[in-house]
């Protein structure tokens, strides 16, 4: 397995599979004779996990760019730092376990890690084998106290578009959709980018606005809540591919706030949502409130 995914490897460096072609399981197989299908894609599988892949959930394998594989450790690493600066994360606060993190960034582990070790050199976060890492009570740069989660709905209220009719379905299948779009590197339109920003936005609005009344005692809950408030809030990069990352990451924690919600108004998974679908606000399903 290893010498297939070296095979890979090197035609990507060569040149051979530029930044952005679509590679094929049986393709590769056929042109290097490796004995089985499967093989290929446990080595593709490996090469994602070294960021020279991106394979989407419909397992379309397309080749990453050198300087986007680069720039990955440290888009992720200001975006943390933003979050520690808005108060999302304030000075000695425990950040969550690598795992969780790297989800709801929406990154690989270890773009995630190497992140943590770029903010540690800037003595941002304090880093120990066998521990989360921790905010340092002193980071070089201003920063606030955690925001009031009743200023923070006020502001989603004032941003967020009114959607009667929109349901849970609907903004399932919007957060399946950004994850889509991440996943394959596909760049969307405009106006389809804004339709899905305008869904989620509205989302976190209703259920951070709902959590902050049945979990205000608990202080993790109201640091999600925070940090989804917070990150429909930003404006948005002027890279469109970072924009679509955001959004990506601003629907994990749609989802996740929905696991907030009692178990009985907790709407089904969509099962797909593929590229470019217009999500359907008027089908005759049950309407569950937002």
């Amino acid at each position: 397995m290893s010498a297939i995914a070296d095979s890979v490897r090197r035609a990507i460096t060569d040149g051979a599979h530029p930044p952005g072609s679509l590679l094929g399981a049986r393709r590769i197989a056929t042109q290097i004779g490796a004995p089985t299908v499967e093989r290929v894609d446990l080595a593709l599988q490996d090469l994602q996990r070294e960021g020279l892949l991106n394979i989407s959930p419909s397992k379309r394998v397309r080749v990453v760019g050198r300087a986007q594989r680069a720039e990955r450790p440290e888009q992720i690493a200001e975006w943390l730092r933003y979050l520690i600066q808005s108060g999302v994360y304030p000075p000695y606060t425990v950040l969550p376990p690598l795992q969780p993190l790297a989800r709801s960034l929406v990154s690989s582990t270890p773009d995630v890690t190497e992140a943590l070790r770029l903010l540690a050199k800037q003595h941002i976060l304090l880093i120990r084998r066998g521990h989360r890492a921790l905010v340092l009570p002193d980071p070089p740069f201003p920063t606030v106290a955690p925001p009031d989660l009743d200023n923070l709905i006020l502001a989603l209220t004032r941003r967020a578009t009114p959607d009667e009719q929109l349901t849970a379905t609907d903004v399932l299948a919007a957060c399946t959709q950004t994850h889509s779009w991440w996943a394959s590197r596909t760049m969307p339109p405009p106006d389809k980018a804004d339709v899905l920003i305008a869904t989620l936005t509205a989302a976190v609005t209703r259920l951070v606005s709902r959590a902050a009344e049945h979990h205000c005692q608990d202080p993790e809950v109201r640091t999600v809540l925070r940090r989804a408030a917070v990150t429909a809030l930003k404006e948005r990069p002027s890279d469109r591919w970072e924009q679509i990352w955001r959004t990506a990451c601003l629907g994990t924690l749609v989802r996740d706030l929905y696991q907030l919600e009692p178990l009985s108004t907790q709407p089904p998974e969509p099962d797909t949502c593929a590229a470019g679908t217009r999500l359907n606000t008027s089908a005759p399903e049950r309407t569950v409130a937002v």
